[in-house]
């Protein structure tokens, strides 16, 4: 999970030239069959699913359009 926020983090600093954090808070629900590390996987695949998504709504909604490009 820290990867993926320093991938974002560096992202936001290429981008924009400015740091912007994001984090998102998830609950993993494990039933009987789950070890701790397909939990851990499972959580860390869908934290990092929703992080990606806020940040691709973020990034869209800060796009302009200069010189037709």
């Amino acid at each position: 999970m820290s990867i993926c926020l320093m991938l974002l983090h560096f992202a936001a600093l290429c981008a924009y030239a400015e740091s912007m954090s994001f984090t998102k808070e998830y609950i993993y629900q494990a039933s009987e069959q789950d070890s701790k590390v397909t939990c851990r996987n499972n959580a860390l695949t869908q934290v990092k699913r929703l992080l990606l998504e806020e940040i691709g709504t973020y990034i869209e909604g800060r796009t302009e359009v200069k010189n037709m490009q």
